[in-house]
């Protein structure tokens, strides 16, 4: 009976020595799963602060977005305007050289005339000296008579 109960003994020393050691892995398991855990919950907070500040830069870049838009809305105003501006300076630049090409074309008449009646006074001039050179003896004949 002795035998039988220092057995038992030792059979439950063993069992003992199994459970501890059992214990023992369940509380490192529990340990690792503890940190596991800790790290998860560390991770999670990484990951919703970069959530976060994908918003905000989400929200940065829709405000930046919007305005290129308008500033690039505005450039096309400018643009059409300093083309219809361009256009409207064209008109005034064609409309410029045709009143330069009738003035051209009158100063040209107008000389042409100058010169005209300039040969004409010349000539009227002329036949001017002449009738008065003609009629200068029978002047002179008529007086002495």
């Amino acid at each position: 009976m002795v035998e039988q109960l220092r057995e038992q003994v030792k059979e439950a020393r063993l069992a003992i020595q199994k459970e501890t050691s059992s214990l023992q892995q369940a509380q490192a398991n529990v340990n690792v799963a503890v940190q596991a855990a800790r790290q998860s919950q560390d991770q999670l907070r990484t990951l919703m602060n970069a959530v976060q500040t994908a918003k905000s830069n989400a929200v940065n870049a829709q405000a930046v977005a919007n305005g290129a838009q308008r500033s690039l809305r505005e450039k096309a105003e400018l643009l059409e305007a300093a083309k219809r501006r361009v256009g409207d300076l064209s008109n005034q630049l064609q409309s410029a050289r045709q009143d330069l090409m009738n003035i051209n074309r009158a100063v040209a008449k107008a000389n042409a005339a100058a010169n005209e009646a300039k040969a004409n006074a010349a000539r009227n001039k002329r036949k001017l000296a002449h009738f008065r050179k003609m009629r200068a003896p029978r002047l002179r004949a008529e007086t002495s008579s």
